[in-house]
């Protein structure tokens, strides 16, 4: 059978493994808590970043199709004033009247009309792309920053536990010390 003050170190000794192993495991949790808030804010942040590319992507292709479909537009416009021209001389009608001169003017102001409208809107939707992918990668962006600081919170936090379980420990320890010492 043990003495009292054996049973005594015996029980300090296993309160202080106890809340030391206690603290070894919660601190690696903690970390690995950060690190989890971390792999998520880097997946945040890469998201953003896709989101930016695809719309780079988009807006390349936009401007692409913009420039087709100008190049179509005077095409036609071309094609139009050839067909003109071959009606007028075919009517007998002089390229300098006022009836040729109507027809080529309506047709160019038409013409213009049109690219000028394919590359407004082209325009609006390229604009509207950008701020749309902007506020996306913002808002990942902003996701990003406040896993990280979850992370940061969590390590701040386990630290303020450590102090407390050590505290914790030591008054227990002295609790125990000062009730031996008083029935003595």
């Amino acid at each position: 059978m043990c003495t009292v003050p054996a049973q005594i170190g015996v029980s300090l000794a296993t309160s202080i493994i106890g809340a030391g192993m206690q603290q070894m495991a919660q601190d690696k949790a903690n970390k690995e808590t950060a690190l989890y808030y971390n792999a998520l804010a880097d997946t945040s942040e890469e998201q953003a970043d896709r989101v930016i590319d695809a719309a780079d992507i988009q807006r390349k292709y936009l401007m692409t199709d913009t420039a087709r479909k100008s190049k179509e537009s005077r095409q036609k416009f071309k094609s139009f004033m050839g067909t003109q021209k071959t009606i007028i001389a075919k009517n007998n009608i002089g390229l300098g009247s006022r009836t040729a001169m109507s027809m080529a003017l309506d047709a160019v102001n038409e013409s213009t009309q049109e690219e000028n409208l394919i590359r407004y809107n082209a325009e609006v939707t390229a604009n509207e792309i950008f701020r749309n992918s902007e506020f996306q990668a913002d808002q990942l962006k902003d996701k990003a920053s406040q896993y990280r600081m979850a992370g940061r919170n969590v390590l701040s936090a386990g630290k303020t536990s450590r102090f407390a379980n050590i505290l914790g420990t030591e008054t227990n320890i002295l609790n125990t010390l000062v009730n031996y010492n008083r029935f003595r």
